[in-house]
């Protein structure tokens, strides 16, 4: 798990090139302006989900992992909390889904480590990295603009 500023992405080009390829992306702002939906990069290698919702409370929000991508969540504005830990920390609530390249674990973010995450930030979640994004900051229930590179890995 990463998280940092766009603006340091570099420090992260040599874990792999998907994912150099991904933050490179985020930080020259050619993905900013994308509508919502998903958007192809590079094939299934790299494409992008962008989501524009207001952040929910902590009973709405389900820890999740992926087994063949990374996820970079990044950003645009707003601001969001987001909760990680070990995937061999939680229990499976439902089975993974080959097909969406996602599982489901039980619990609250209680479970986990919770991440300030606010504009043109990214936090990296490789497949050991389970994570229950889009949690809103007490107070803060403002709109989020998100883009989620998905970066495959496997």
């Amino acid at each position: 798990m990463i998280l940092d500023k766009i603006e340091h992405w570099e420090k992260y080009a040599c874990l792999a090139p998907g994912l150099a390829r991904g933050l490179e992306l985020l930080a020259s702002g050619k993905l900013d302006t994308l509508v919502d939906g998903k958007h192809e990069i590079d094939g299934d290698g790299l494409y992008a989900s962008v989501q524009t919702y207001t952040p929910k409370a902590p009973g709405e929000c389900r820890w999740e992992a992926h087994r063949r991508y990374i996820d970079i969540q990044y950003l645009v504005n707003g601001c969001e909390h987001m909760g990680y830990t070990p995937v061999e920390s939680l229990a499976v609530a439902v089975p993974y889904d080959d097909s969406q390249d996602l599982v489901f674990f039980g619990g609250g973010p209680e479970f986990g480590t919770l991440l300030k995450v606010g504009e043109k930030m990214f936090a990296v979640f490789f497949p050991t990295d389970a994570h229950m994004p889009m949690l809103s900051p007490e107070g803060k229930p403002g709109q989020v603009k998100k883009i989620v590179l998905k970066v495959r890995c496997g």
